[in-house]
């Protein structure tokens, strides 16, 4: 069985879907506050830490709506921060903000202790169960750079690590092509992302001459 297929057997569609609608929300209105209340530079640098926080804040209020989901808030290494954890079946997911569709999020302790004994098959080439008890999967996300004021992301990915947490093994699930609608009601159509792009041309050209 596929990775894509324990991870939708194990964590309900409708939880997807409540994820990737998170982080729509939470670009847009992480864009509106910093960009309302930051100059210019802060409010770029600002954008997505912020977006990031609101996204895990929302975890928890999210995982009450489901009895078999869990949220765990975990420190990292040398309690330099706190990340979330969810629990759905077989499950464990956390949420990263990359820069690319095929980046690994930076090195961290906790994402490779969960890719080294998350590598989760139901079952082995010769019939038996894994050794692995549970399915570690990344929820990806990254700013479009053609969005206005950083308010929307360029993709919204689940992604399956290998046991290094150095690459990932497969394509893994493109939400934003799961939930269409949701993608309709958060991102502007290719068209008017076009007319953004060549604004942003005309002002940097304005900008330099």
């Amino acid at each position: 069985m596929s990775n894509s297929s324990t991870f939708d057997r194990q964590v309900p569609r409708k939880l997807q879907y409540s994820l990737t609608k998170s982080v729509l929300e939470n670009y847009k209105q992480a864009s509106r506050f910093c960009f309302r209340n930051f100059a210019l530079p802060q409010a770029k640098d600002l954008c997505g830490y912020f977006c990031r926080a609101k996204i895990e804040d929302d975890l928890p209020g999210i995982a009450v709506l489901f009895p078999t989901v869990t949220v765990s808030s975990r420190p990292y290494e040398n309690n330099t921060g706190h990340y979330n954890e969810i629990a759905s079946g077989s499950v464990r997911l956390t949420q990263s903000r990359i820069l690319e569709p095929n980046t690994v999020p930076r090195q961290a302790k906790f994402r490779k202790t969960l890719a080294q004994y998350g590598q989760y098959v139901l079952f082995s080439s010769d019939g038996e169960p894994s050794e692995a008890t549970y399915l570690y999967a990344i929820l990806t996300h990254v700013v479009d750079i053609n969005s206005e004021k950083r308010s929307w992301p360029a993709f919204i990915r689940i992604q399956f690590p290998n046991e290094t947490c150095t690459k990932y093994v497969d394509e893994g699930i493109d939400l934003l092509m799961r939930f269409p609608d949701l993608r309709q009601e958060y991102i502007p159509s290719a068209e008017t992302i076009r007319q953004l792009q060549r604004r942003r041309i005309r002002r940097q050209a304005q900008g330099a001459a």
